[in-house]
């Protein structure tokens, strides 16, 4: 039995009522990942609640690379997707040419269901990590697109026809579509770009040697303020914090002065750690040691920051790739590796850490006084440190 004209019209409303709910939806969780995007890569004591451990972490993946695209935070994308989809639900299906309304959300529901599979794949081989909020995208894109497409079989829609008008609407609007391209592009192009850590990560011009026991910093090198750090190499957290610190030292190169030290949170060298939890960390300390020795801790130390960006299926191969980045002779880079003195060296400063009660990191010590996460911004003002620009 087929709907009369009065119920497919009641029908019609509630799918067109449907779509926007999920589009709705997907702009408040679109929403909070362009904020988590944000805060992951300018605030060093953000934790979201969906970075539950290394298998489920959004920080991980926010962290990652593949966040971006184009210039622009893949949350971002997001956001305009669900905005243009959601305007075109709203204004479009009830015009004369609704059927070019519906083969258009057709055509860009299929684009966000293989973006999501995209991405999946990604997180799942690449990055290793799954963004719980982005699985909830996911899984809106899925229910979205199956909507549109039984709508438009249950209206049974001329696709032909469709398209036609989609076309003519494409020529009558041109002008306007080109204006919403080239204000994509400019925002491409003039989007803050936070989350490049390249400039706060410079070194060049700073001062830079090692401490009476032998610990590489970077800075001043008559400092008012000495920071030490503790850190894992394969903690999200140290990655922004010390991200933070670097420009810190930038912005600050006569008065502060970094000094780093190795914590690595891996059961391999940590006796802290009595399960797998960073695996790899110990290796990572190890490498960056073993570039000090010719040198090129810094240039190590940039690049050990972002595993992900270095090639390589273990974490082996992954520091020889940094060792060439870093322009190490690798010879001497893997007798070092294998030296029982720079495991000693190594455990040294894991002592340290131990000694001091840390449990943590990243970890600060300023004046003797230890920092989880983050030192407040109180402690440099007290000492004349400039906070940098964002």
């Amino acid at each position: 039995m087929s709907l009369n004209h009065e119920s497919k019209f009641t029908v019609s409303r509630i799918v067109v009522i449907a779509i926007n709910l999920l589009n709705f939806a997907g702009l408040g969780v679109a929403l909070y990942l362009t904020w988590l995007h944000y805060q992951v890569h300018t605030n060093p004591a953000f934790h979201s609640f969906c970075a539950m451990n290394d298998a489920f972490n959004c920080e991980t993946v926010a962290e990652s690379p593949y966040s971006v695209f184009f210039g622009l935070p893949v949350a971002v994308w997001g956001l305009l997707g669900y905005l243009l989809m959601f305007l075109v639900a709203v204004f479009g299906v009830g015009m004369k040419q609704s059927a070019a309304a519906y083969l258009f959300l057709l055509g860009a529901a299929a684009c966000s269901v293989l973006t999501s599979l995209v991405l999946a794949i990604v997180s799942y081989c690449i990055i290793c990590s799954f963004c719980v909020m982005c699985s909830v995208t996911y899984g809106i894109n899925v229910i979205l697109f199956a909507v549109i497409v039984w709508q438009a079989r249950a209206q049974r829609f001329a696709f032909k026809q469709a398209a036609d008008d989609l076309f003519f609407l494409v020529r009558r609007y041109k002008v306007i579509l080109v204006l919403l391209l080239l204000a994509a592009a400019l925002l491409c192009f003039f989007f803050p770009k936070y989350w490049d850590h390249a400039e706060s990560a410079a070194h060049h011009g700073a001062g830079q040697g090692t401490t009476a026991d032998g610990h590489h910093w970077i800075g001043a090198r008559t400092p008012a303020l000495i920071v030490v750090e503790f850190s894992d190499y394969l903690c999200p957290h140290c990655r922004r914090a010390h991200s933070m610190q670097r420009a810190l030292v930038s912005a600050n190169p006569e008065r502060l002065q970094l000094v780093h030290r190795h914590f690595p949170l891996d059961d391999a060298c940590n006796p802290l750690i009595e399960t797998p939890f960073h695996p790899g960390a110990c290796l990572l300390s190890r490498a960056a040691l073993c570039a000090g020795k010719q040198q090129r801790f810094w240039e190590m130390n940039d690049l050990l920051y972002s595993p992900g960006d270095l090639g390589g299926a273990t974490w082996e191969e992954k520091v020889e790739v940094a060792a060439q980045r870093a322009g190490l002779n690798i010879r001497r880079f893997r007798e070092c590796l294998a030296s029982p003195e720079t495991q000693k060296e190594l455990e040294q400063d894991i002592a340290e850490a131990l000694r001091l009660e840390l449990n943590g990191t990243p970890s600060f010590v300023v004046n003797g006084e230890i920092h989880l996460g983050m030192i407040p911004p109180k402690v440099f003002a007290e000492h004349g440190i400039v906070m940098p620009a964002r």
